[in-house]
């Protein structure tokens, strides 16, 4: 069983150096209240109806939302329960499935540090994307052309002050920099804690801020 360990790490360092609490766990907290923003990456879990309805209650409260899906071998049912919550959410329509192509532009407003990027073998949304934007596509225009797709303020009815962004692939947060940068720097705007769901081995783990030490090897968490 392939799990992405290696990936999340240094992800959450890069959160913990702009300034932010992060908690790396294995599910999903009861109560979201007290997190500004959650990061999901259980690219293999579909989302239960209580789980959709508390992200959905998250992102009308305006806050923010990064999960990923997978490629159709490994994640249809993730992806199937994402296409429900954009709807859910008022953020239109979306199909995903098979991309018409890995390698995908990096869109001019997200372009800070590189022009393309080649996902592994991500999974895609078919244009148009709802009412969300591509954050990275094929530059076509018919099909599954875009892997990565934000949601901003204003975009979904039922959620208009939340922020949401997908990506269909799992991998790239260690294979592709320029859109894993991007992403961060568009996510950090204001936040104070955050909240990180994994399909890893990290339980509840807490940070000492006044001597900062690190947890043990069963979490992370970075300030």
């Amino acid at each position: 069983m392939f799990t992405y360990n290696e990936y999340m790490i240094p992800f959450s360092k890069e959160l913990g150096n702009k300034g932010y609490i992060v908690s790396l766990v294995k599910r999903m907290p009861e109560d979201l209240s007290g997190y500004d923003q959650l990061w999901d990456f259980r690219w293999e879990h579909p989302f239960s109806n209580k789980e959709a309805a508390a992200i959905a209650a998250f992102l009308r409260s305006g806050k923010r939302v990064f999960v990923t899906g997978e490629n159709e071998i490994y994640g249809k049912e993730r992806n199937g329960s994402l296409e429900k919550l954009v709807k859910d959410v008022g953020g239109g329509t979306v199909s995903t499935g098979e991309p018409v192509s890995n390698k995908q532009k990096i869109r001019a407003s997200w372009n800070t540090y590189g022009a393309s990027v080649f996902y592994a073998d991500p999974g895609a949304f078919a244009a148009p994307p709802g009412n969300g934007t591509f954050i990275t596509d094929t530059g076509g225009s018919i099909g599954n052309i875009g892997t990565a797709v934000a949601w901003k303020p204003g975009t979904m009815s039922n959620a208009d002050a939340g922020t949401l962004v997908i990506v269909l692939d799992v991998t790239f947060i260690g294979d592709c920099p320029a859109l894993r940068e991007g992403i961060l720097d568009y996510m950090t705007a204001a936040p104070k804690k955050l909240f990180t769901a994994t399909s890893a081995f990290f339980q509840n783990s807490a940070f000492d801020a006044a001597d900062n030490r690190s947890p043990d090897t069963k979490g992370l968490a970075v300030r």
